[in-house]
Order: C-alpha cells, then sequence, then structure tokens
C-alpha cells in the first residue's frame, strides 16, 4: 500500500497470477441481536491494465469475506462485486457481477453505466487502464444491494448498474473482512 492509499494487486505481466489485499481487521456487519445487517456503503477507484486479451481474462473483486486468503469454499460467507473482462468465442467479455456466497452469481451485466437523461448505456471497458469508480451501498431497509459504477470524470448516475434485493444476514457473519482480489 502506497502512503497515497494505491496498491497493485498484481505485478506480472503473464497471465495466471492472483492478489489480494485486506483490511487489517475485520469489520462489523450486523447486529446478532435484532437480526439485521447494517446498512453500508463503499466507495472505489480502480483501473485494469490487461497487457493482452484471453480466454482466461483477468479481473477485480470487492470482497466482503467471513476468512482471509485466496482459498474460497462452500462454508466461507461472502459478498462479491466482480470486474470481469475475458475473450471468448472471439468476442469480449466486460462484465460486473454480484455474487454471493462462491456459490451463485445473482446479478450480472455489461461494464458501464446508465445516462441520467435515459438516451442510453454507456459502456466501460474494464481493462482499459482508464480509472473507474465504484459505489457499493446497502440498505438494510429495502433489503437492496447496488452497485454502481462510472467514470472518474462524470457524476454518479442516478441508476445503478445492478441492484440484488435480498436479505444479506443469512450470509455475513457479525465481524466480516473487507477487501480486494485481483486475477490476471
Amino acid at each position: 500500500l502506497n502512503p497515497d492509499g494505491l496498491f497493485k494487486l498484481i505485478t506480472s505481466k503473464t497471465q495466471g497470477g492472483a492478489g489480494q489485499v485486506l483490511y487489517q481487521f475485520p469489520q462489523k456487519f450486523k447486529n446478532s441481536q435484532n437480526h439485521t445487517v447494517s446498512s453500508f456503503s463503499t466507495t472505489f477507484v480502480f483501473a485494469i491494465m490487461a497487457t493482452r486479451k484471453t480466454a482466461a481474462g483477468c479481473g477485480l473483486s470487492f470482497n466482503i469475506s467471513s476468512t482471509k486468503g485466496l482459498n474460497s469454499s462452500a462454508s466461507n460467507r461472502s459478498v462479491s462485486v466482480e470486474f470481469h473482462t475475458a475473450k471468448t468465442d472471439g468476442k469480449d467479455v466486460n462484465e460486473v457481477a454480484i455474487n454471493v456466497s462462491g456459490l451463485d452469481t445473482y446479478r450480472n451485466n455489461s461494464a458501464g453505466y446508465y445516462k441520467d437523461d435515459g438516451s442510453g448505456f454507456v459502456d466501460i471497458e474494464i481493462a482499459s487502464g482508464t480509472p473507474i469508480q465504484v459505489l457499493v451501498e446497502y440498505n438494510n431497509s429495502a433489503k437492496q444491494l447496488d452497485v454502481t459504477m462510472h467514470s472518474i470524470y462524470t457524476c454518479k448516475p442516478k441508476t445503478p448498474l445492478l441492484s440484488l434485493r435480498k436479505d444479506l444476514y443469512p450470509y455475513l457473519l457479525e465481524y466480516m473482512y473487507v477487501g480486494f482480489t485481483s486475477v490476471g
């Protein structure tokens, strides 16, 4: 981690690396006495510089996880927002997904944002090296997780890219680790 808050997860220019950075201390996400998950929000900026696009692709995920480490299993409770890029059957895959407990992708969409004036969708190339701002917001009252992304040169869009209406209580422990995982 640099003094300015920047970090690099994968420095190798070859395919197949993985990296992870987690906040050192677990964060409190739910109140066990009243069986609710606290509302929360975070924002971050990332840039992925892919040296080449392959079927394996590269990606970044924002993770809320019950354990530290890159190993995932069915017993690991987690909520992730994943940013994928790859080349499959000659087509570019460029998508964002919400994944709950590593088992199910509940929502996914092409990377980008909806224009506030309703005139359409703006695609964002995840692996362009351009900084991308992301907001992840959970509203406990609505039981809704929203993911919004946009260029750092535009204002936050009014319409989230992804919305998942789901009570996160069964998927989160009282204290969870927060951080990022990258594969490339």
